[in-house]
């Protein structure tokens, strides 16, 4: 390329950059943004002194690493910088589509979040973004690894880069692709660390990743040939990353302590196991349709295409089969986008279609009471809205859509003045006339004049600090910045509000807990704050129990927060009490709420079981902690008085433990009554209440309640009702026989709700199948590995393996057959009578299945000088491992019919095949074979059998020799004999 052509690509990057600029300039400009400087010293630019120069030393050490590995590819191999610089650029553009974008939404986030000192926010937006770029870029590194030859060729494959070096750069893409792994996982951790301020332990961390990266960069000429050091260059910088990744996790653990990385490790187990299976059917494909023969540059790059469009699609689609949220998420909203599903339900919150070019009007300042004369106590207690005009049903006088905020015009107005608002007019309120200053009313302040003219000097009093209102729980609100819009509410407690909402993103129903929904908390951050207990309440996500709904994320707020968890199908405590379920099965139910308890206790904390509207009966008849929430005052003793009294509520559908300051049979706590108290103070047991109630559940719910008795811990109440509701237990007894009617079985005393249950059965049947289907799609996957393994250390098929167990003594050798020794000559009967010299006028590399191994020598073959020879390449896999041979492709002065090929090589164990081709740009189904040997050192006689002449013969290498663990053979040169 002259010099003029990259001065025009060089003015067109930098045309690119300054449109980019200008867009950006434009962008700032609608958004109001002020980009003038501040002249002078201000602290933060002392502060970010610091950090420039933290970052400046950090891009240094950086280039250090790259100039050395520069170097080192240059003295190895011409082509080697540009292959090792331009593979980090083809890896660079899913990293940049994809993880650049991911973190440039999360880093407001993040650096808010850090700024205030929140260090359990600060965790989620790592876990966060860890998940996101994960599950992004995973897919894309399997694909490169298994299609990076393809992608190079469909790249590079054209003009003056030439096929070798395009398919030497596909190659390091598939040995180079895994390092957007820790690449990716480096760069979120340096974002941590610069949101914490802690600009230079980014640096030391890329020092530590430059030390690994030059060493074995180093190491990597020693251990592998010229032409393959770019490509262990690019594995060199993985294994540089890798270092890096690992030394980030360790330091962020050390600052911000537990990362919570296990439901990001479980999320990316799957997308793993996704997207191997989906390269897996990608090869099976390939094998299947022959696309191996596509090996140029555009059959290449349609190639490409195919194979991307199978493995993401097979690899997203296991993830929505596994339920990945975030690949629920888009693919829901791609299926309401395209009307394939119902949009989200329409609760009837929206307003009329009138309502949206209705004019809002306002009463001029002067003829309204003064402003305070109009205030209203209800004022404090709610968002202050401009009234919308309506006009009246009956058309005569308009409404405002505020009532009680009436807007009187004065007395002393004008008849022209704008009409009375058809309202119900406050009463009229008589003050004493002042003596108001004359004004000029032609001068003008600019300002709109606020309330009456008439209004006296008042004291103004500093205004006091009100708390943040939240949002406006009613159904059909949205909250969360519109991820979750509430459906249902089912009650409160201490400060708690309990909603079922719906997840717009994952579509499904979930039970939300507001913690400090009414904004009373003096502490937001306090052992007693509404952060504490969104952390406290975080930990129950830890449990897996039937007892308990699992706790799947919090929302945390600038005051409170919202406690995610899954929604449990059933009945309200109160619901299930008042059908008066049977003890036995209220007994069965309790036990699961008390063995969910036994495991919070035995990790440190507590559940907060202390009022009725907490608990629901899930379908398959467990008490259920639906709406957790773990308050500053819980304890494991606490826990089991609730668990008593929702054992006591089943059982008399009547609540045992008053709340505040509420007596009486008229009481009622989530919409239970009170229950009767002995004088005592102790409830009334429900065996009198229920006589058929066996006493030692009736016992269980009583003791439970009292604290200095002898029942304490949940793990007590649970054994207790397992051995009270034994008859749930069947036993090996041997039947009795007895004359007369069979009796008839005893009801099923669970509590459990049929109709749900065939509901859940139908999804159970329906994931069922789809493991079914997983677990065959893990079967092929198998079967192609062990295919793999097969092709590559098995033994190929030819004669030579009998013969080596004839050497054994296995078999016995036929008379008249070729012995072992032999069988460089040919496994083919040998021809009558000699032959004659047959010219050759040009050879060329046969390579379908890649790039054409060293084809500036190939003419060595010819040329008479054993000294000069053609070599394949170096490969680490023997035969068909990569691809399925090379070959040497010799075109014949005419059409012979050939009768023997004499080879001259120095690699011993080499197999070959001799082939017949019909066209000079044959596929190998094309050629027919007429000889196979095992090449020996030196001059090998190969006698072959032609049933036609040809002028075209593939000399097909099926097996390289192996020398030290690397797979190479060559051809000194080449002879053909041809019948007179």
């Amino acid at each position: 390329m002259s010099d003029p052509k990259l001065l025009v690509l060089g003015i067109g990057v930098t045309f690119g950059v300054i449109v980019q600029a200008l867009s950006l300039l434009l962008a700032t400009r609608r958004s109001n943004i002020d980009l003038r400087p501040l002249w002078g010293i201000d602290p933060r630019i002392k502060q970010f002194g610091g950090m420039c120069a933290a970052i400046i030393v950090y891009v240094f050490i950086s280039q250090v690493g790259l100039i050395f590995a520069m170097r080192i590819s240059s003295h190895a191999d011409a082509a080697g910088p540009a292959i090792y610089q331009t593979t980090w650029l083809v890896l660079q553009l899913p990293y940049g589509v994809l993880g650049v974008t991911l973190l440039t939404a999360l880093m407001p986030r993040l650096s808010r979040n850090a700024a205030e000192g929140d260090t359990p926010a600060v965790v989620d937006d790592l876990g966060a973004a860890t998940r996101l770029t994960m599950m992004a870029l995973v897919p894309v590194v399997v694909f490169l690894s298994i299609a990076g030859p393809q992608v190079g060729m469909a790249l590079y494959g054209y003009g003056n880069f030439g096929t070798s070096d395009a398919g030497r750069l596909g190659e390091a893409i598939s040995w180079s692709a895994f390092t957007l792994i820790p690449y990716s996982l480096v760069l979120i951790h340096l974002r941590v660390f610069y949101a914490r301020e802690q600009a230079w332990t980014p640096t030391w961390i890329i020092l530590g990743i430059t030390i690994v990266r030059v060493i074995f960069t180093a190491i990597a000429p020693l251990i592998v040939p010229d032409d393959h050091v770019a490509i262990a260059l690019g594995a060199a910088t993985g294994l540089g990353y890798i270092a890096g990744a690992v030394t980030g996790g360790w330091l962020l653990h050390r600052s911000l302590g537990d990362l919570r990385m296990v439901n990001v490790g479980r999320t990316v187990t799957r997308v793993v196991l996704a997207s191997v299976a989906g390269a897996a059917v990608t090869l099976i494909m390939e094998q299947v349709l022959g696309l191996s023969r596509l090996h140029s540059g555009s059959g290449s790059l349609f190639r490409v295409i195919i194979d991307a469009v199978v493995m993401f699609g097979v690899a997203f689609g296991l993830m929505r089969i596994v339920r990945i949220p975030e690949i629920v998420a888009i693919t829901v909203a791609i299926s309401r986008r395209l009307g394939l599903t119902p949009p989200s339900p329409d609760l009837g919150m929206g307003g009329t279609v009138g309502e949206v070019h209705e004019t809002m009007v306002l009463p001029r300042p002067e003829h309204v009471d003064p402003y305070y004369y109009r205030y209203e106590p209800y004022m404090d207690a709610q968002t202050m809205v401009l009234p919308v005009i309506r006009p009246d049903r009956s058309g005569r006088h308009p409404v405002v859509g505020h009532a009680g905020t009436g807007l009187t015009p004065d007395a002393g107005t004008p008849s022209k003045a704008v009409p009375p608002i058809g309202m119900t007019p406050s009463p009229p309120r008589h003050f004493e006339p002042q003596t108001i200053q004359p004004q000029d009313t032609t001068y003008d302040t600019g300002m709109l004049p606020v309330g009456s003219p008439e209004m006296p000097p008042m004291r103004v009093e500093p205004a006091a600090r009100r708390a943040p209102r939240g949002p406006q729980l009613i159904p059909g609100a949205s909250v969360a910045d519109g991820r979750y819009r509430l459906l249902a509410s089912y009650g409160g407690a201490r400060g708690l509000r309990f909603w079922k909402a719906l997840d717009m993103k994952l579509g499904r129903e979930v039970a939300l807990t507001f913690v400090d929904a009414d904004r009373r908390a003096a502490d937001n951050a306090g052992q007693d704050g509404p952060q504490a207990i969104l952390s406290r309440t975080l930990r129950l996500g830890r449990i897996n129990s039937s007892g308990l709904a699992r706790v799947l994320d919090v929302v945390r707020g600038s005051s409170g927060g919202i406690v995610v968890a899954e929604w449990t199908p059933g009945r309200t405590l109160r619901e299930m009490a008042e059908t008066r379920p049977s003890a036995i099965g209220a007994a069965r139910a309790v036990r699961a709420l008390a063995a969910a308890a036994d495991l919070a206790h035995r990790g440190g904390g507590s559940l907060s079981i202390d009022h009725p509207d907490r608990i629901r009966i899930s379908a398959s008849g467990d008490a259920v902690l639906a709406f957790p929430g773990t308050l500053a005052d819980s304890d494991a003793q606490s826990d089991v008085r609730g668990i008593g009294a929702t054992l006591y509520a089943l059982l008399t559908a009547r609540w045992p433990i008053p709340s505040g300051d509420l007596r009486g049979t008229a009481a009622t706590v989530g919409g239970l009554q009170l229950a009767d108290f002995a004088p005592d103070g102790i409830p009334v047991e429900p065996r009198q209440i229920r006589p058929e109630t066996p006493f030692e559940i009736s016992a269980v719910a009583v003791r439970s309640l009292e604290s200095n008795k002898d029942i304490r811990t949940a793990a007590t109440v649970r054994d207790l009702l397992e051995q009270a509701s034994v008859v749930d237990q069947k036993t090996e007894f041997i039947p009795v026989l007895r004359l007369g009617p069979r009796a008839q079985p005893a009801a099923d005393e669970s509590l459990a709700d049929l109709d749900l249950l065939a509901v859940e059965k139908e999804r159970s049947r329906r994931r069922m199948w789809i493991l079914v289907g997983v677990g065959l799609l893990a079967a092929l996957v198998v079967g192609v590995i062990l295919w793999w393994l097969l092709s590559v250390f098995a033994p190929r098929s030819s004669s030579a393996p009998l013969n080596e167990h004839s050497k054994l003594g296995l078999t016995s050798t036929a008379a008249g057959s070729p012995s072992p020794d032999h069988s460089s000559r040919s496994a083919t009967p040998s021809a009558p009578g000699g032959g004659v010299p047959a010219s050759v006028t040009s050879v060329s590399v046969f390579s379908p299945g890649g790039t054409p191994d060293d084809p500036g020598h190939v003419s060595a073959v010819m040329d008479d000088n054993p000294a000069t020879i053609w070599r394949s390449d170096q490969y680490f896999q023997q035969f068909p491992a990569l691809k399925k041979g090379v070959g040497i492709l010799a075109t014949l002065g005419s059409p012979s019919k050939l009768t023997k090929v004499s080879l001259d090589s120095a690699t011993p164990d080499t197999v070959v095949e001799i082939r017949t081709s019909p066209t000079a740009t044959p596929t190998l189904d094309q050629t027919q074979l007429i000889g196979r040997s095992m090449l020996r050192s030196g001059t090998t006689e190969i006698v072959v059998v032609a049933d036609k002449p040809s002028r075209y013969v593939l000399i097909w290498i099926t097996a390289l020799a192996n020398t030290g663990g690397q797979f190479q053979s060559s051809i000194g040169e080449l002879h053909f004999e041809a019948t007179p």
